[in-house]
């Protein structure tokens, strides 16, 4: 460093020719003795042939190592196999914990279940035999009736008798509580201007009965020989009506005759056992 401290010194304040020598020569060395620096030592050279020839041999393994069908659908990647080898050891891991709860669990529902058994009072009221379901709740409504059609001849509003003629049609009805406006009972009956019988043979019928009954046009009941009601006429009717059957002499017979004259045609009548 004194040495090329002494270029820039007053003796050197004209350079010449041998000035600019001696200061590449010091220029020189001076690189030399940095440059000497960055040689490197006997471990670096070691690490740095031990990683070249790591690099050497995975390269070989991935030449010669069976190649993948890509193209195939069915072949898994590398990543799809770490993961399911992943997923696999992680369903290993987690088995033993699960039947470890539901265990735990079973035995807690266990305890609560004797916990309640023994601290709940027992319901008499859901102990009880269920009722018997084949006895029917409420008033008994008489139904099953056999319906007889007749046309009639429209010359006046004079309710008719029955045709002493064959019906023209006839259908089983479970209750009589019909609404045909404008239209007709059956296909061939007419819309205007018929008659409906409905019958009823029966002897297990005692006791007192009421009958609820409405209708456009006429309307009459007959149990047996006796009259219930009788609105045979073209006017509309409703109603309530009674009746009394003798036990020792059962009714055999109910008939309810309707008669529809013009207009909106219904009949409506309910028959049920006074409890």
């Amino acid at each position: 460093m004194n040495n090329f401290i002494e270029l820039f010194s007053d003796a050197a304040a004209t350079p010449d020719t041998r000035f600019m020598q001696n200061l590449e020569k010091k220029f020189l060395s001076t690189a030399t003795m940095q440059s000497s620096r960055f040689r490197l030592s006997g471990k670096q050279k070691l690490f740095i042939a031990i990683t070249i020839a790591a690099i050497v041999a995975i390269v070989a393994l991935l030449i010669f190592l069976p190649r993948r069908n890509m193209s195939d659908p069915s072949t898994n990647s590398l990543v799809e196999e770490v993961v399911a080898v992943t997923k696999q050891t992680e369903t290993l891991n987690t088995q033993p914990l699960q039947s470890q709860d539901s265990s735990s669990n079973e035995n807690s529902n266990d305890t609560a279940t004797n916990l309640e058994s023994t601290t709940q009072p027992k319901n008499t009221e859901q102990d009880a035999p269920p009722a018997n379901p084949s006895v029917p709740s409420g008033p008994l409504t008489i139904g099953g009736f056999l319906a007889s059609y007749w046309n009639l001849d429209l010359d006046s509003a004079v309710a008719p008798s029955i045709p002493a003629s064959a019906s023209y049609a006839t259908s089983a009805v479970e209750n009589i509580d019909f609404d045909w406006g404008n239209g007709s009972p059956l296909s061939g009956v007419q819309s205007d201007g018929f008659i409906v019988r409905f019958t009823k043979e029966s002897n297990e019928m005692s006791g007192q009965y009421k009958v609820e009954y409405a209708s456009d046009n006429g309307l009459r009941m007959h149990v047996g020989e006796t009259v219930v009601f009788d609105h045979w006429n073209s006017a509309s009717s409703s109603g309530t009506a009674y009746f009394t059957t003798d036990p020792a002499t059962p009714v055999t017979a109910i008939t309810i005759d309707y008669y529809e004259y013009d207009g909106p045609a219904n009949v409506y009548v309910v028959i049920t056992k006074v409890e």
